[in-house]
C-alpha cells in the first residue's frame, strides 16, 4: 500500500488491482469505470439536489447553474428544457399550477425560454430575437418564479397532502354540507357559526 502515496506506482497498482478484481468477478475494466462514473454521477446529482432543497427552503434567493456559450453568455435555454422535462415526468401534479390564473404566471418565464429555439415558430414566444436586456430579464423572472412556485407547492408538502401516484379518486358517501346548511350536531345554529366556523391560528 505504500506505492499508493507515489504517482507511477498508484496508477501501476490501481490498473494492477483492476485487472485482479477483473479476473475473480469476470467484470471488464471498461464496465467498472462506468459503473464508477454512473454512481459519481448520481452522488453529483443528490449533493446538488440537496443544495438547491437547502437553498429553496432558507428562504435565499436561488440562482440557477447556467452554462455558458463561448462567449461568456448563459442563454439559460437549457436550463429552462430541463425543468419542463421534470415538469412533464409529474404533469399531473403541475396541472393545477398550469391553470392557476394567480400563480401560473411564474412559469412565463421558463416557457419563453425554453420554446426559444422551438422548431415551430408558433411556439416561439417572440417573433424577433431576444435581446440582452429581455434575456436578463428572463433569467432574473425564472429564478423568482422556482421560489414562487417552491412556495405554492410548499403547503401541500408541509402538510403531506400531495397527491399519491394511482391514487383512486375520492368519492363521498354522505351529502355535502353547505355552509348556510343547518348544522348536523343539532344546535339549530348554521353549520358556518356552529361547527363549520373557521378556526384562525396565530
Amino acid at each position: 500500500m505504500c506505492g499508493l502515496v507515489k504517482k507511477d506506482a498508484n496508477r501501476s497498482s490501481r490498473s494492477g488491482l483492476t485487472s485482479h478484481w477483473s479476473a475473480l468477478s469476470g467484470v471488464t475494466a471498461g464496465s467498472l469505470i462506468q459503473s464508477t462514473r454512473r454512481v459519481r454521477n448520481i452522488q453529483r446529482g443528490e449533493r446538488h439536489w440537496n443544495v438547491i432543497a437547502d437553498t429553496l427552503h432558507s428562504g435565499e434567493v436561488y440562482l440557477p447553474l447556467l452554462l455558458e456559450d463561448e462567449s461568456g453568455i448563459s442563454h439559460a435555454n437549457d436550463w429552462a428544457n430541463g425543468f419542463l422535462r421534470g415538469m412533464h415526468i409529474r404533469k399531473d401534479d403541475w396541472a393545477g399550477l398550469l391553470d392557476d390564473m394567480e400563480h401560473g404566471g411564474w412559469l412565463v418565464p421558463i416557457f419563453a425560454l425554453a420554446h426559444e429555439h422551438d422548431l415551430d415558430p408558433g411556439m416561439r414566444p417572440y417573433k424577433d430575437a431576444i435581446g440582452a436586456e429581455k434575456r436578463e430579464e428572463l433569467i432574473v423572472g425564472m429564478a423568482a418564479g422556482v421560489m414562487g412556485i417552491y412556495h405554492h407547492f410548499e403547503a401541500q408538502r408541509l402538510l403531506g397532502t400531495e397527491p399519491p401516484l394511482n391514487a383512486a379518486t375520492f368519492r363521498r358517501t354522505t351529502p355535502k354540507i353547505g355552509r348556510n346548511d343547518p348544522c348536523p350536531c343539532g344546535s339549530g345554529k348554521k353549520f358556518k357559526q356552529c361547527c363549520g366556523k373557521t378556526t384562525i391560528l396565530h
